[in-house]
């Protein structure tokens, strides 16, 4: 090795084993958000947890984020995507076209409920959104 640096030791005999306890963990925590910590913590954690350990070659783990820029392009994309569709109401059952359906088929108005109590905000465009404007 170059400058007398001595490899870490791959745990290799427990390494399968960690991976899976650390994505199960991540995948438990995401699922179920315990002590109310961020989704995005559960799943840095593991993945920092990987390599300190030793079980992945840090190397291997830079290589592996610097091939997923078109992976991280398209989940920004989907998370505009729908936090526009929330702002739009979509997400909301008393303001989506499915909703109203299922309301007018139960014998009710087919009117979405409409609060009289607090004024009407303007909810920004698209692309004020996306501007942060």
């Amino acid at each position: 090795m170059r400058g007398g640096a001595t490899p870490r030791p791959m745990l290799a005999s427990c390494s399968s084993f960690l991976i899976w306890a650390a994505v199960t963990v991540a995948t438990l925590g995401l699922l179920f958000r315990p002590f109310r910590i961020p989704e995005y913590v559960w799943a840095l954690g593991a993945a920092l947890l990987l390599p300190l350990l030793g079980t992945v070659p840090f190397g291997t783990t830079l290589h592996a984020v610097a091939e997923g820029r078109d992976v991280y392009l398209f989940l920004i994309g989907m998370m505009m995507l729908a936090g526009l569709a929330r702002r739009e109401g979509l997400f909301d059952p008393a303001r989506s076209f499915p909703g109203m359906q299922a309301q007018g088929g139960m014998g009710g108005s087919g009117q979405a409920p409409v609060d009289h109590r607090a004024p009407h905000k303007r909810q920004p465009h698209a692309a004020e959104w996306c501007v942060g404007a």
